[in-house]
């Protein structure tokens, strides 16, 4: 069984596996190979950052409408 490293620490004679870093022209034509082998996933992912801002505007709206609401039923005299 291998041992995995925690906090730094290496069993004597084991190495650290350093991945060999890439241009930025190896990364684009990387991830537009990503995409080209699976669209739909690459879609998704696009959607799920535009999606971000549009959700935080939403809950603001619906909290906002949900506060009014309370407020006039709490202003509202009972009869």
């Amino acid at each position: 069984m291998e041992a995995t490293i925690v906090g730094g620490y290496r069993p004597e004679g084991k190495k650290q596996m350093i991945k060999p870093t890439r241009s930025a022209k190896q990364q684009v034509a990387d991830d537009a190979d990503r995409r080209a082998l699976n669209p739909v996933g690459s879609r998704q992912t696009i959607a799920d950052s535009q999606a971000a801002p549009e959700f935080q505007e939403n809950l603001k709206r619906l909290k906002a409408e949900r506060l009014e609401r309370e407020a006039r039923l709490k202003a509202k005299p009972k009869d």
